[in-house]
């Protein structure tokens, strides 16, 4: 059972790699990321996955890092005005 707060993909991809199955721990991450997931354990994976396919490994986590940051930030907003509205959600 995931932690709390953590993806339900996480599972899967413990077994993938306890499995020594890169190649779907990889996808599972890719797919993941691709519907808007974001945890580092997948953003490491896809960076993994870029350097085997000749691309710029570092390049793909500061995009994912630029990610982040802009999902951190529309959080920070949505709880700020939360709290000047007075209303517990959105």
């Amino acid at each position: 059972m995931p932690e709390a707060g953590e993806p339900a993909v996480l599972q899967d991809i413990k077994a993938a790699l306890q499995a020594s199955d890169l190649p779907r721990a990889t996808t599972l991450a890719r797919e993941a990321l691709a519907a808007g997931t974001l945890h580092p354990v997948l953003l490491n994976l896809r960076a993994y996955w870029y350097e085997g396919q000749g691309r710029d490994g570092n390049r793909a986590l500061a995009g994912s890092a630029k990610q982040l940051e802009r999902r951190s930030s529309r959080a920070q907003r949505r709880h700020l005005w939360r709290m000047g509205s007075g209303c517990s959600e959105i």
